[in-house]
C-alpha cells in the first residue's frame, strides 16, 4: 500500500501540461505536478493517537487536514472517464508537515505518524459532488473542479500502478494548526465526523 500526496493548493488547477496530456491520452513529464510518495509505515492506524515527534515540536511543524480517496481496484493508465470506477471511499487525513509546508527528503515525508487518515470514510455517493470540510473552527467547501478527483487518479496511473488500498491525498488546504500534545483534532465532511485524532 502506498500514499500519494498531491502538493497543489486546493484553489490551483492541475498543471496545464498534465491536463493536456490526459486529454490526449498521453503521459506528461513526471515533473508537471509536484507530489510526495509516502510509505505505509508513515500511516497512523485507525483509533491510534498521533505521537508528535520531538523535532516537530522544536521546529514548529504544522498539522493540515486534507481530502483523500482510497483506491478500490488495480489500475494502470486509467482514462478520466473511467476513474470513478477505481475508488470507493472519500475521507480526510491529517498530515504533519514542516513549517514551509512541503516535506523535503524521504525522512521528512515518511517518519512514523506523518499521515493520519480518519477511521471512517464515505462512499462517493455519500460524499456528494462537493465537500464542505470543517476543522479548527473553519469551513472550506471544495467543488469537483477543486478536487479534480478523476484527473488526479488518471494522472497518477500514468506513472505507477494503483492498487487496492492505495490512498491519494487530492490537494492541500488552508485548514492548519500547530500540533499540541494532549489535544484532539476533529474534522467533518458535510457535517459528518470523519476524523477524530488524539495527539500524544
Amino acid at each position: 500500500m502506498k500514499i500519494i500526496a498531491i502538493e497543489r493548493q486546493y484553489d490551483a488547477p492541475l498543471h496545464a501540461a498534465a491536463t493536456e496530456a490526459l486529454a490526449a491520452s498521453e503521459a506528461p513529464s513526471p515533473s508537471c505536478q509536484k507530489a510526495t510518495l509516502l510509505t505505509d509505515s508513515a500511516l497512523v492506524r485507525a483509533r491510534t493517537p498521533l505521537f508528535v515527534p520531538d523535532f516537530a515540536l522544536r521546529e514548529a511543524w504544522i498539522l493540515e487536514v486534507v481530502p483523500m480517496i482510497v483506491i478500490s481496484r488495480l489500475g494502470k493508465w486509467i482514462e478520466n472517464r473511467f476513474a470513478r470506477r477505481y475508488y470507493d471511499a472519500v475521507g480526510l487525513a491529517a498530515r504533519l508537515l514542516p513549517p514551509e509546508g512541503i516535506p523535503s527528503g524521504a525522512f521528512a515525508a515518511n517518519f512514523d505518524g506523518a499521515f493520519a487518515p480518519g477511521a471512517l470514510t464515505l462512499t462517493p455517493e455519500e460524499a456528494g459532488e462537493s465537500l464542505t470540510i470543517e476543522a479548527f473552527g473553519t469551513s472550506l467547501t471544495l467543488g469537483p473542479e477543486m478536487l479534480s478527483t478523476d484527473s488526479t487518479i488518471a494522472l497518477a496511473s500514468r506513472f505507477m500502478t494503483l492498487r487496492t488500498g492505495d490512498i491519494i491525498s487530492l490537494c492541500r488546504t488552508p485548514l492548519r494548526t500547530e500540533p499540541v500534545v494532549g489535544s484532539s483534532l476533529t474534522a467533518t465532511i458535510n457535517g459528518r465526523e470523519i476524523l477524530n485524532l488524539k495527539l500524544r
